[in-house]
């Protein structure tokens, strides 16, 4: 059993390894105007079909500016709008 004084220390260490203001990606929503469709497979709800419907969308209509863009791609109803859009950032430049 490892006292509790010591656990705690050992997180503390792995805590700085990450450079203060640094945040892991998986953290922070993913660009889904500049995502390839293997990144947005990485979507739990998102396989490859799906993104690559998501990529042919909005290469033949423009970027999504919004989560309502969405609406656009063919397997993507309302519901699995508001289930994908925390997961996405809409900004129109990297």
């Amino acid at each position: 059993m490892v006292p509790a004084e010591i656990a705690i220390s050992e997180q503390s260490e792995s805590a700085k390894a990450v450079p203060a203001g640094v945040t892991p990606f998986l953290f922070q929503p993913m660009p889904v105007n500049f995502a390839d469709r293997q990144l947005l497979a990485t979507i739990s709800g998102i396989g490859p079909e799906l993104a690559a419907r998501i990529v042919k969308s909005r290469n033949s209509k423009g970027l999504f500016t919004d989560p309502h863009d969405l609406l656009s791609v063919p397997g993507i109803g309302y519901s699995r709008m508001k289930q994908f859009s925390p997961h996405f950032s809409f900004s129109v430049s990297q």
